[in-house]
Parts: structure tokens; C-alpha cells; sequence
């Protein structure tokens, strides 16, 4: 990474990216070009940023704070840097996620990027609706797309065949740059029978049994390169470590994995979601794949990023954000400050 080019503007941002575990945000910042020293924080903002630039695009990075996760703490960092950087109008919310196996043949170190189908517009919140006569949950919210610039930009990407490459290339630059981010070894990607539940508490899956493993997965893939999938992701305050409730909304709702983020952003904070795949959302959950899915899903983001033709401006970057993104920044920092006091 280059030297620290002097402040900019707040103005000059026009790239929010918003990630919600430490590891997240530094595979971001491991991919930014250039870094930018940092501003000072304004009043009522208590996110801290990273700055710097990607290709001819400014970038402004924040994490939620340690501890935090959901819908609730998403929303409330994003108002901030809504607040903070105007004029942001290119928007990522990239981590990690639970992938749905029976979907795509989803596999560990893969990418899910959040497009429309025909059961939600990319993002589903999996646990807000009614029960209905029969004891199922009727999934009653209905949450915006991400912006048909990003949409249109994912298309081109699935349309170029240079994308693949320019993507695995930025992964094995983040790679090896940094090994925390490595290839945890296919070996290590292990997907048990739904009924199989882990039989030891704190102990890892070696000692699990080898006769449980799903034995009627697609055929063994080429290499150890990460799949790109593009379709539903559910989202949700409940973390998913159940297989057979996995299995089940995974076919109901058309959805490939599972995070706890997006449905708190989707209707004033418009992004794309994109999601490294780290565990099955089963109870064999563990963290070794946490870093490589991290890496995976913000080599993505980049890669997606650079090939955006930046926005022609006649005059200085919008200095304010729209009437109701001013008022999606109030109402949030509004309920935050009552629920403290």
C-alpha cells in the first residue's frame, strides 16, 4: 500500500463501504490503492472511519462496534456515515455468511452477492412476519433491491470474461499480502448430514464422524478457487446454527446463505450485499473460515468496484444527502438516543 495522501473533502467520497466484524474491515483496508489520512469526527458520530481510494473512486470504511451485530447496530452505523459523508452514492455492505448447501452447491470460501429472484429482491428478513393458520411465518416485509447502478455493474461482471480473473488475481494480492487470509485447505470444508448434530461443545470437527459427512455433493471442483453465486440472501437478528431450519428456508425462500445485517439498511441505505461463505449455519459452526471468507467477499467488492465508470460532475460533489436519506439519519439517531437514556 502507498504512502497516506493528505485529507480530502467529505464531500470527495463517493464509495460507502460498511462491514460488521473486525476481520471484515481488514480485508477492506488491505485493498485500498491508497490510504488517506484521517478527519476529524463531527459531532453525534461515533463511527470510526478508515479512508482511502480504489481505482478513481474515494472510499470511506467502517466497522459496527466490537460486540455488536444486527439489524439495529447496521442501521445506526450507517446513518452516521450518511451523515458524516454525504455523498456516498455507491454503497457495499461486505462480510461473512452462513451458506445454504442444497442451494447452488454452495461451498466455504464462496461469494453470494444479493440479486433479486422471484421470492425477494435480494434481501429476505427471515425473521419478521405473521404465523399463519398452519404455524408457518408469512414473510410480510418487503425491502428494496440494491440500485440498478450496482445491479447493471453485477450483469457486466457476469458478461466479462476478464472478471473471474481480475477477481481471483485481487484475492491472491490480498493473500499474499497478508496470510491471515489464506486458503484454510478443501480438507477443512466439511458438510455433515443435516440430522448429525456436533456431539462435542467446544471441541473442533476433527473428532466428528467421517461417516456423516454428505456424500452426494456435485462432483469435486477443478481447483480450490471460490464460486461466485448471485441470488436471494436471508437476513435476520437470529443467528442460524440449525440444519434443518437452514434446509428449510433455503427452499422456501429461494435464499443461498444467511446474515444478520442487511434488513436493518435495505430501504434508506441502498447497497449491494455481498457475503464470503465461512460455515453452513449448522451446528458444526466454527471460525476457521471466518478471514478467507472475508478476503473472498471484499476481493469481490473491489473487483466490481474498479470496473464502475466513475460519475461525470459538471461541479462539486452534492453536499447533502436527499430529503429522505436526511430523514432516515434522524429518525435512526433519534431512536439510538432514546434507547440509551
Amino acid at each position: 500500500m502507498n504512502s497516506p495522501r493528505p485529507a480530502l473533502k467529505r464531500t470527495d467520497y463517493t464509495v460507502g463501504w460498511l462491514t460488521a466484524l473486525p476481520i471484515e474491515l481488514a480485508a477492506a483496508e488491505a485493498l485500498l490503492d491508497v490510504p488517506h489520512l484521517p478527519l476529524d469526527r463531527l459531532p453525534h458520530d461515533s463511527n470510526s472511519y478508515i479512508l482511502g481510494s480504489i481505482g478513481k473512486y474515494n472510499v470511506v470504511l467502517t466497522s459496527l462496534p466490537s460486540g455488536s451485530t444486527g439489524s439495529s447496530a447496521a442501521a445506526f452505523a450507517a446513518a452516521q456515515m450518511m451523515f458524516s459523508f454525504p455523498a456516498t452514492e455507491i454503497r457495499f455492505m461486505t462480510g461473512i455468511g452462513g451458506g445454504i448447501p442444497t442451494s447452488k452447491d454452495v461451498r466455504l470460501g464462496d461469494v453470494v452477492v444479493s440479486v433479486p429472484g422471484k421470492r425477494n429482491r435480494g434481501i429476505l428478513p427471515h425473521d419478521f412476519g405473521q404465523i399463519d393458520a398452519d404455524g408457518k411465518l408469512q414473510h410480510t416485509q418487503i425491502l428494496d433491491g440494491p440500485p440498478p447502478l450496482l445491479l447493471n455493474a453485477v450483469t457486466s461482471f457476469r458478461a466479462s470474461s476478464s472478471s473471474r480473473s481480475q477477481f481471483l488475481e485481487t484475492l491472491s494480492k490480498l493473500i499474499a499480502a497478508d496470510r491471515q487470509f489464506a486458503h484454510p485447505g478443501v480438507e477443512n470444508d466439511r458438510l455433515y448430514n443435516s440430522s448429525y448434530r456436533h456431539p462435542y461443545r467446544k471441541e473442533p470437527c476433527d473428532k466428528c464422524d467421517p461417516a456423516e459427512l454428505v456424500q452426494s455433493r456435485p462432483a469435486k471442483r477443478e481447483n480450490a478457487d471460490p464460486l461466485i453465486h448471485y441470488g436471494g440472501i436471508a437476513s435476520g437478528n437470529q443467528v442460524i446454527k440449525h440444519a434443518s431450519t437452514r434446509d428449510r428456508l433455503g427452499l422456501e425462500c429461494e435464499v443461498l446463505c444467511f446474515e444478520m445485517e442487511a434488513a436493518g439498511l435495505m430501504n434508506y441505505f441502498s447497497c449491494l450485499v455481498i457475503r464470503g461463505i465461512s460455515d453452513y449455519a449448522d451446528s458444526h459452526k466454527n471460525n476457521d473460515w471466518k478471514p478467507y471468507a472475508a478476503a473472498t467477499a471484499a476481493a469481490y467488492t473491489k473487483t466490481l468496484l474498479v470496473n464502475i465508470p466513475p460519475l461525470e460532475r459538471a461541479s462539486a460533489t452534492a453536499e447533502s444527502p436527499t430529503r429522505t436519506e436526511q430523514l432516515y439519519v434522524m429518525v435512526v439517531l433519534s431512536v439510538a438516543n432514546f434507547a440509551a437514556e
